[in-house]
């Protein structure tokens, strides 16, 4: 009897052991990525003479106001190589929070039948005023798995009008005050 719970202890001992090595590599990664992704933002902001006001981590995805310079910057953190992309918020028309659905079909009698319908993308769709390009910064998509989708419609669309609200508050000509010295 006594064998049998020493056995069993070194078998729990033995799993616990393993289970504390792979929580600790699995520390050790995310602390890695953390630190890529602080490390990446660190050096655009300082290549780009940037003033940061507010900025916020959702996902894997940056959004970065700075409204000293009048940019906004946008990182994505989630591939091997990040990609960052400055918009003049002079150049800014709109601003919208959108989403690209996916519909599920089933075959019922021989007919397709719409059985569900899945957001695939959430994006904050910028249009710029010269040319009616729009550039759509992804903040969700179906392949980061079911994460709180509604705290980051949420998140969307606090951005969405800080956004708005920093391109009303710009400084226009007409809105100037010249006085002579």
């Amino acid at each position: 009897m006594s064998s049998t719970l020493l056995i069993a202890a070194i078998i729990l001992c033995t799993v616990f052991f393993f289970i504390i090595v792979f929580i600790s590599l699995h520390r050790k990664g995310n602390n890695k990525k953390i630190a890529r992704q602080k490390a990446a933002f660190a050096d655009c902001v300082w290549k780009n003479k940037l003033e940061i006001s507010e900025k916020e981590t959702i996902n894997d995805y940056l959004l970065a106001l700075d409204e000293a310079n009048f940019v906004l910057l946008y990182m994505n953190l989630s591939q091997e190589k990040e990609e960052a992309a400055l918009i003049d918020l002079w150049k800014i028309n709109t601003v919208n929070v959108t989403t690209e659905d996916t519909y599920v079909y089933e075959q019922r009698k021989g007919k397709p039948v719409q059985v569900d319908k899945l957001v695939s993308k959430l994006q904050i769709q910028v249009t710029l005023v010269d040319s009616q390009i729009k550039a759509n910064l992804v903040l969700y998509e179906y392949k980061d798995g079911m994460k709180d989708f509604s705290f980051i419609r949420k998140r969307a669309d606090y951005w969405c009008q800080i956004i708005n609200k920093a391109v009303q508050e710009l400084p226009h000509p007409s809105k100037l005050i010249v006085t002579k010295v």
